[in-house]
């Protein structure tokens, strides 16, 4: 087969040149004109991969292995296209898909039909299915599951021993149909060998689990299983310190039992895995208090570390502190996200493309100099990146969650030597500690704007979304769109190019609501309601040639302040709908509705006058009151006044 990696970083390398040495034709597509040339020369971009150097100058050497910056071109004359993009999360701890979205602009622009996509980036559930498989046949014309076939193939492998994990460990799989399914299995199945394995229920190999998404949770889990087990071995390890226990000791015992496999703790979790995927299954399950607990638990050694130095040393200030083992794992010439090292433009302690500035995290500064040893260059492969190092910022709330969990065990003792008056330490009491930690979680989320859709909606980066504001599973919100603060955008909800959207509205589950449109505050767009843009809409003009957007000019549908329209109603492109009207469920709106007017029916025809409250008014001699709220409105000139 025609084969093509995009992505020739830590882990595409090794993979694509795993795929040359079993026999296929490979080429590796790369942004980075420098690791190209490196590639092309038969020399590895990076250091540190076991047999990458004699296995890539060999598949270099016989001709089946090229790699080049023309990702397009590089698809084009493939059968077979592997993404390993990095995804990162943002400064929100949403994942950021800008790299992996240009890559797959990029491929889609080469997609050929009968072509197969398999996307062995970990990612959410529901991704590759709801944001990158539309995003192929969109941008090539080609229909998924007809003309192109897509997987998602977790990989599973670790940094320095690449080719011995392809064969110990299962590929797992998971097609977004029977056929590419089929085909997924057939690829791999020709691409790798695996190591006979007697523990395993079934043999080892490649393992269909039945559908994308189940592919993709696969890969969450597991690495989320591990930082919770790492944030259990932190806890159990500072109990341990509070009373004068050995914790390694305990576990080594512990692990005795075939059923414990307690982890070792440490002062951080680094790498471009355990620290960053428990965000990603938080994307989608953000309820998941057992995830958050440890992933907080983990997020806080590096002070609890810096607190038993100082209780050891004394005061910080003024002296220099030489930190060891900056590698997130041993053998491993990587500082990824390591907990010991900070950005030299920012607070956050978690970039690793720019050099970093060796920094003790803590809760308040501390005057301390220190100096970490880096145990090798690192990997700084751009491979899609647009414009920006590889980061996992921390959440706003970082210090003060910090502050509060950390614990001043009894036996530290009065610090009455340190910083002035004497101050003494003690645990705080747990349910205190929870509640504190409740009120910067509920405070976090309302910064910003809030994802709630798993990964599945659509959201351009050139839209604006107010602070406050939650978008569901499979919305859609296309470019320039400007959405105040405080809004939902329910379930499969659209909001078209240039759209703009007021403060606290609520567009619900099928919303529709289409350029140039413009919608107050407060307005609510009920399920299935449709505004729509196109006074005349025809599939073809008279001739009979298939219509396009330059046949027509887009005309909006405008809603005053707090103004509902009710489920599956549709408003013809051009209605004003006035302030606090409310639109009868399945009405069809054709002309203008008057401010606080209530329309039903199709034609939609007004029948009564209500309030801000929505609720019709009731006559009252010249006036009508609002039996809710007790406010008085007049009549005047067929407009309904508000009279305080």
């Amino acid at each position: 087969m025609d084969v093509c990696v995009v992505a020739l970083g830590k882990i595409g390398l090794p993979l694509a040149v795993q795929f040359a040495r079993a026999g296929h034709r490979v080429i590796g597509a790369d942004i980075d004109a420098d690791a190209v040339a490196s590639i092309n020369a038969g020399t590895p971009p990076f250091p540190g991969e076991a047999h990458l150097d004699e296995y890539l100058a060999d598949v270099i050497a016989n001709g089946r292995f090229s790699a080049t910056t023309d990702t397009a071109a590089a698809v084009a004359s493939s059968s077979v296209v592997v993404l390993v993009v990095p995804l990162i999360v943002d400064a929100e701890a949403r994942p950021d898909y800008r790299a992996m979205d240009a890559a797959t602009a990029d491929v889609a622009r080469g997609l050929t039909p009968g072509t197969l996509v398999s996307y062995e980036t970990t990612i959410p559930v529901h991704t590759t299915r709801t944001r990158f498989a539309p995003a192929l046949a969109e941008a090539s014309g080609l229909v998924c599951g007809q003309d192109f076939f897509v997987c998602h193939s977790p990989e599973r492998v670790f940094s320095g021993r690449i080719f011995a994990d392809l064969q110990a460990y299962p590929k797992l799989v998971g097609g977004l149909d029977e056929e590419s399914t089929r085909r997924a299995v057939e690829f791999y199945e020709s691409a790798l060998t695996f190591d006979p394995r007697d523990d395993l229920s079934k043999p080892n190999g490649v393992w269909d689990l039945g559908s994308a998404e189940a592919a993709e949770l696969a890969k969450l889990a597991e690495t989320t299983y591990r930082d919770v087990n790492i944030g259990l071995a932190n806890q159990f390890a500072r109990f341990a310190d509070s009373v004068g226990i050995d914790i390694t000791a305990v576990i080594e015992a512990c692990n005795t039992q075939p059923y414990s496999h307690i982890h070792r703790p440490g002062v951080a979790v680094g790498g471009h895995c355990i620290p960053v995927y428990p965000r990603f299954y938080l994307f989608n399950d953000p309820a998941a208090s057992i995830v958050q607990a440890a992933r907080d638990t983990n997020l806080s050694m590096p002070a609890y570390a810096v607190d038993l130095l100082e209780a050891a040393h004394g005061d910080l200030a003024g002296h220099e502190v030489l930190i060891l083992g900056a590698a997130y794992r041993g053998g491993v010439q990587e500082t990824a996200f390591s907990g010991v090292l900070g950005s030299p433009t920012s607070s956050s302690p978690w970039c690793s493309a720019a050099r970093p500035r060796p920094a003790l995290h803590r809760s308040r500064a501390l005057s301390a100099r220190t100096h970490v040893p880096r145990p090798g260059p690192a990997s700084t492969s751009r491979r899609h990146r647009p414009g920006r190092s590889r980061c996992l910022p921390p959440p706003r709330h970082r210090a003060v969650s910090r502050r509060l969990a950390r614990r001043r065990w009894a036996k530290l003792g009065p610090r009455s030597s340190r910083r002035g008056a004497p101050h003494h330490h003690r645990p705080r009491r747990t349910r205190r500690l929870r509640h504190q930690r409740s009120r910067i979680r509920r405070e976090h989320r309302m910064t910003g704007w809030d994802d709630r859709s798993g990964g599945s909606a659509d959201i351009d980066q050139r839209a604006v979304i107010g602070d406050g504001t939650s978008v569901w599973h499979l919305a859609q919100i296309r470019e320039h769109a400007s959405i105040g603060a405080n809004c939902v955008i329910g379930r499969g909800a659209y909001i078209g190019p240039g759209v703009v959207v007021g403060d606290n509205c609520k567009i619900q589950n099928l919303g529709l609501v289409y350029d140039p449109a413009v919608l107050g505050d407060g307005v609510f767009i009920g399920p299935g309601a449709i505004l729509t843009n196109d006074i005349y809409p025809r599939a073809v003009d008279p001739d009979g040639s298939i219509k396009d957007a330059s046949d027509w000019d887009a005309v909006g549908v405008s809603v005053g302040d707090g103004a509902a329209i009710g489920a599956r109603a549709v408003i013809r492109a051009g209605v004003t709908v006035g302030a606090w009207a409310l639109i009868g469920a399945g009405a069809v709106v054709v002309k203008d509705v008057a401010a606080h007017s209530m329309v039903l029916g199709n034609p939609a025809r007004h029948v009564a006058w209500v309030g801000r409250a929505g609720v019709r008014l009731e006559p009252d001699g010249d006036d009508l009151v609002c039996p809710e709220t007790s406010e008085r409105y007049r009549l005047v000139a067929n407009e309904l006044t508000l009279f305080d």
